[in-house]
């Protein structure tokens, strides 16, 4: 690639970047197209090169990181090449990152022998033959995804919109990593995987990013705490709630799921507690909760949700995937879901029935805050419990990356 060929291709992708402002059209993704077309014909591959990406390049998480760290830290990867996409690349903890959609991010991607990504890459993405595109995805669903929708969608996609991102996406799919048998179930229905002949490419493997919640020691727990400013003395309540689909504004993106009152809550727990609130990474519009200093920490910006469980002594969420990661330390869980009609009839709807679930669902705050008052001290694993990490929570241990790793990197 010559010199002037390169200047004016970052001449051209400047114009995309410049046109696309905070959305994507068709256009500025044609343009796009274009230019990652040109640099997979352009790049010579490396078959040691690995590009990791967490929710399209927000951040250092969930099951991209835990094998990034693997492979960092195993001498059978000294040799490879590990880049992270980033929207925000300049951190003194990586080695190699890119801009995410950057000139150097479409190079990256055409280079790189494979691609480890969380959550679905823009459509236009399509990794060429000789590539291995990794799925792993972000969590074990409760609420239903892709094509096993039967809502009409949300406020950014409508179902038609939806079931062609998850059909386009299984067909560039190589592996997808799966932490249980009802996952994988659920993976190969909601990404249509059977219609591409792909069903036996999700590896059902357990996840990668809960090695993490295997091996945390209580020196770490409390370097945690201090780092955050958070009291070694409390008793830490994570309130982790999910978006939700419907309540979204140009101006202001989703809106803050927050059914908690926290003068209410303070008034029931007082100075023994503080709640660690932490939102959706979908919710950009940020809590102010100075009013609760001292009670309430808006932990949203953590980048490791992994440390958040490790600290808390009991998880209150909704909807959320994070009760199924949360279970594997065996502490409370209560489920408050407010809404629960809206989003069961009119939102989402779930693969099966909250009665299951490891923990009470209810649905106003002073049954929240009694179960809190009753299970901080004396929480028994029941054989609910019990039955939903046998189902669920069986594969996770503290080696997956290392046995995902030698799935899917070929040597």
């Amino acid at each position: 690639m010559t010199a002037k060929a390169v200047r004016e291709w970052k001449r051209k992708f400047s114009e995309v970047l410049n046109e696309k402002g905070k959305r994507h059209t068709e256009k500025t993704n044609a343009a796009l197209q274009k230019i990652f077309i040109l640099a997979k014909l352009i790049e010579k591959r490396d078959d040691k090169m690995v590009v990791f990406e967490s929710f399209q390049g927000r951040n250092i998480s969930c099951n991209p990181k835990a094998l990034y760290e693997e492979m960092k830290n195993n001498p059978k990867y000294k040799d490879y090449t590990l880049v992270w996409s980033l929207r925000n690349p300049n951190r003194t903890d990586v080695k190699n990152a890119v801009k995410f959609e950057s000139f150097g991010y479409y190079r990256a991607l055409a280079k790189a022998k494979y691609w480890i990504f969380n959550s679905n890459p823009r459509m236009f993405l399509k990794p060429k033959a000789d590539q291995i595109f990794v799925q792993t995805w972000h969590g074990t669903p409760l609420k239903k995804i892709g094509l096993d929708v039967e809502k009409q969608g949300n406020a950014l996609t409508n179902k038609s919109q939806m079931k062609n991102i998850y059909v386009e996406e299984s067909k560039k799919i190589t592996y997808m990593i799966s932490p249980s048998k009802y996952c994988t179930d659920k993976f190969i229905s909601a990404f249509n995987m059977k219609n591409v002949s792909k069903e036996n490419n999700v590896l059902t493997t357990g996840y990668p990013r809960n090695d993490y919640l295997f091996k945390f020691t209580k020196d770490q727990c409390t370097n945690i705490k201090k780092e955050l400013n958070i009291p070694t003395d409390k008793k830490v309540v994570l309130y982790a709630p999910t978006f939700r689909d419907n309540q979204y504004s140009a101006a202001e993106g989703f809106k803050l799921a927050n059914y908690i009152d926290f003068k209410e809550a303070y008034k029931e727990l007082g100075d023994d507690y503080v709640i660690l609130f932490r939102a959706h990474y979908f919710i950009s519009k940020k809590l102010d909760v100075s009013e609760y200093r001292g009670f309430v920490y808006d932990v949203s910006s953590v980048e490791d949700v992994n440390t958040l469980y490790a600290i808390s002594d009991m998880l209150i969420t909704d909807y959320s995937s994070v009760f199924f990661d949360y279970a594997n330390l065996k502490r409370p869980i209560v489920f408050f879901m407010a809404d629960y009609d809206e989003y069961k009839n009119k939102t989402r709807d779930f693969y099966f029935d909250v009665k299951e679930l490891p923990g009470p669902v209810v649905f106003n705050q002073q049954e929240t805050m009694a179960y809190v008052k009753k299970f901080i001290d004396n929480f028994v694993i029941d054989d609910k419990y019990k039955k939903f990490n046998e189902k669920y929570n069986y594969l996770d241990g503290p080696d997956v990356s290392k046995k995902v790793l030698d799935m899917i990197i070929e040597n």
